[in-house]
């Protein structure tokens, strides 16, 4: 590929000078420049795609060129896939209608551009399938409505284009303006999610309420519950028709829920929109009608399962299995672990209670006094903290304490230290990235899976591949929160090199951009990685470096590569359990997907190894 490249470079040199002059030639290059390197995608494609330039008038070809440098500053990704559509573009006519508006909402992010061009390589549909499926005078006419309301639509601008084909089926030329006015006050009333699914599903929606009764039956349901109305909109046929009113009379629990999973019984889930409150079950309710069979028979086993990670650490069938993992990461690869710019354990709840102590008038009794009073709990000549004894402090300062805010700090550290973390994750959240362990828990994984970015999501259309992380022992997952939500996945996996040692490997990082804003955020999550190591015992870290899709991942790569002084190296590895725990943990099995092995068992990884002896500090 690589000299083919080279070839087609050289040649387009030529051809550029000798139609366009030197000018565009520039141009041309100077794009090609500020790209090389962002991403594999960009380099395989650009000059390829740039062919598509040659063909044109000199004014075109300086268009074109001129918005692929203006959309670069959006995203490396924009210019391969504006290029990749010129010849689509003049087919039907539109190219300026469609370049006023990527000029329109570059600035609403490279999601907004990336959504509406799409890439002609992924499975989805792009731009050129839409042209293909719409009627052009009605794209255009939509297209051009929406470029003069652009500043309103904001990023719906790139949902409305992107789903034309289907808009055309349902809604008038002459009612187009209205449509957009629908859009607009949901998109503002409830956000991008909601007025998302509405735009995907217009098609359908319309065979069921007239345009004109869209807004109120939305609100009227979103009254309810927002995550019920988004269900309705995506699904009109299975709970539209017969709907009647909701109900609050049934009893909120694991039980009632799978049953409506296993019957399928959507009737009964919107009479009871309250259960759309568990913002986890009302994603997985709004991707399971259009679940396999295999997929629905898998999830609803983890489901059943009081505790799904308990099943897997007692599970005799997998036994063996969790012996050999156990033996090589101190026997704490299923443990809870808990990090937020250093580990979160009992010492660092000693070290929060100290500084509650030095908190004045927010107990009853000067903090000496305390201390005095109960010398045994906070003698410091004792430098061992059990549970108890961490415990028995809490109770202590709980009765003395007269703020109401401390109090609550107080009993989330309590319940942290008994099991129950959550509640302090998001108390530390709210300062700090905290980053921990995933619990093995699929009514809150294959909720938060859309909120990830991760083409192997429950919903996506891999999403086969989801119950096998759940069930894979080679696989471990850590999560990074902030202000107690979700906003980044760390993958890793146990591997073993072709002289049996075993790595950590740091397969991807997906998530939003926002957990990589800065050099300091991206160094606190490899600190975190490291020390996670160092608490596993495991002395070397290998990082992947190739990544398909998603801008996260890459984006963290790039920030691995500019960062540390690593050598990149092409080794093979082993997944470092041969046979799947998941052959023995699902009833349909299935092999997980990772970005380095994809479902191999082995595969060269290009990219460093971080060796943890040479380093100084693991958190």
């Amino acid at each position: 590929m690589y000299n083919k490249l080279n070839i087609i470079k050289e040649k387009l040199a030529v051809d550029l000078l000798n139609k366009f002059g030197p000018a565009i030639k520039d141009d041309v290059f100077s794009l090609i420049e500020s790209l090389a390197g962002k991403d594999s995608y960009v380099d395989n494609n650009l000059i390829i795609n740039l062919q598509n330039i040659l063909p044109l008038s000199m004014k075109d070809a300086q268009f074109f060129i001129n918005l692929a440098r203006e959309l670069s500053c959006a995203s490396a990704f924009a210019p391969v896939l504006l290029l990749e559509k010129i010849p689509t573009l003049h087919f039907y006519g539109v190219h300026h209608g469609v370049c006023q508006l990527l000029t329109n909402i570059k600035n609403y992010g490279a999601r907004a551009v990336a959504l509406f061009l799409g890439s002609d390589l992924l499975k989805t549909e792009d731009l050129i399938d839409v042209l293909e499926q719409a009627d052009i005078s009605y794209y255009e006419m939509l297209l051009s409505i929406v470029n003069r309301r652009h500043d309103e639509l904001e990023i719906a601008c790139s949902f409305v284009m992107r789903n034309a084909a289907k808009i055309e089926k349902a809604i008038a030329r002459n009612d187009i303006n209205a449509y957009l006015d629908i859009c607009l006050n949901l998109k503002n009333t409830y956000g991008a999610r909601l007025v998302e699914q509405y735009i995907q599903n217009t098609h359908e929606f319309s065979r069921y309420i007239p345009l004109e009764k869209h807004l109120s039956a939305i609100n009227d349901w979103a009254e309810q519950s927002v995550h019920a109305a988004e269900f309705i909109i995506k699904y009109p046929q299975l709970g539209l028709p017969q709907l009647v009113d909701f109900k609050n009379d049934a009893t909120n629990n694991k039980l009632f829920k799978i049953e409506i999973l296993k019957k399928e019984n959507y009737l009964d889930a919107l009479q009871n929109a309250f259960l759309f409150n568990d913002g986890d079950f009302s994603t997985l309710l709004l991707a399971w009608p259009t679940a396999s069979a295999q997929l629905k028979k898998n999830v609803l086993f983890q489901l059943e399962k009081d505790s799904y990670k308990n099943y897997i650490l007692t599970c005799p069938e997998i036994e063996n299995e969790r012996n050999k993992v156990s033996e090589v990461t101190n026997s704490n690869w299923l443990k809870s672990w808990m990090f937020c710019g250093e580990i979160v354990d009992l010492l660092f709840i000693r070290k929060c209670i100290g500084r509650l102590l030095q908190v004045k008038d927010k107990f009853s009794l000067e903090a000496k006094s305390i201390v005095k009073k109960h010398a045994e709990l906070f003698n410091r000549s004792q430098p061992e903290y059990s549970s108890e004894r961490i415990l028995g402090m809490i109770d202590v300062l709980l009765t003395y304490c007269k703020d109401p805010i401390i109090k609550n700090e107080l009993c989330l550290m309590a319940e942290f230290i008994v099991g129950q973390q959550d509640g302090f994750k998001n108390l530390l959240s709210q300062t700090t990235l905290v980053i921990k362990t995933w619990e093995r828990d699929p009514w809150v994984d294959y909720g938060k899976s859309d909120e990830l970015y991760s083409c192997t999501s429950f919903g996506d259309y891999n999403a086969a591949n989801a119950p096998g992380f759940l069930a894979d022992l080679n696989i471990n997952h850590l999560d990074i929160w902030s202000a107690g939500s979700l906003i980044g996945r760390i993958h890793l996996c146990l591997i073993k090199d072709l002289a049996d040692n075993t790595l950590l490997l740091l397969d991807c990082v997906d998530g939003s951009e926002r957990m990589i804003t800065s050099k300091k955020k991206f160094e606190f999550i490899m600190s975190a990685i490291l020390a996670y190591a160092h608490w596993l015992g495991i002395k070397q870290v290998k990082i992947n470096y190739d990544v398909d899709y998603n801008m996260t991942p890459k984006k963290f790569i790039a920030h691995i590569a500019k960062s540390r002084l690593l050598t990149e190296k092409l080794d093979f590895f082993y997944r470092f359990l041969d046979v799947s725990t998941t052959r023995k943990l699902l009833p349909f099995p299935c092999q997980t997907f990772l970005e380095s092995f994809v479902k191999n068992n082995g595969a060269f990884i290009r990219g460093p190894i971080i060796h943890l002896d040479q380093l100084r500090n693991y958190d």
